[in-house]
């Protein structure tokens, strides 16, 4: 029954969301064909390897989803391209649409690399927020100089929207 509600509910908000920002007269149909399939393509599954971000600093990429216990990480393999020592972590960070802080941060030294989770969601946070599965996660990548505050500092602006799938 909680599922069935939660759907209920996720599809009366995105109905309204759609209402309010979306005028569907102003697109033709192959134009809202076009738009439907961009939908799509973002919501494909992630193969391992597949190369979230890189920069001059570092170079992201998926490993994939782990569940241990009653916690959920994404896992990313990192490599730390520059001579500081780095922190790495996700940001404005949710699940099913639901703001959750599930961010961890991993730490790189300079010029290595290294497997870590940048999420992890533990099953007693689903269900505070009545969460029953995951479909996906949505968050931002931040990293920064482990070692001066005020120097090295990137949010990268790119949202990313990951599929929850075993392998």
């Amino acid at each position: 029954m909680k599922k069935f509600l939660a759907l209920v509910y996720l599809c009366l908000i995105t109905v309204s969301i759609f209402a309010v920002n979306f005028d569907v007269n102003q697109y033709n149909e192959s134009e809202l064909v076009e738009i439907r399939d961009m939908i799509d393509l973002k919501l494909v599954d992630s193969k391992k390897g597949d190369l979230l971000y890189e920069d001059e600093n570092i170079s992201i990429n998926y490993i994939g989803w782990k569940k241990e216990y009653s916690e959920s990480t994404l896992w990313v393999s990192i490599v730390n391209k520059s001579n500081k020592n780095l922190i790495v972590s996700s940001r404005d960070t949710s699940v099913n649409e639901c703001s959750i802080d599930c961010s961890f941060p991993v730490s790189i030294l300079a010029g290595k690399r290294t497997n870590g989770y940048i999420i992890s969601i533990y099953d007693s946070t689903l269900k505070e927020q009545w969460i029953d599965d995951i479909e996906y996660v949505e968050f931002k990548i931040n990293y920064y100089d482990n070692d001066d505050w005020f120097g090295l500092n990137v949010d990268v602006p790119d949202k990313y929207i990951i599929k929850y799938v075993m392998d």
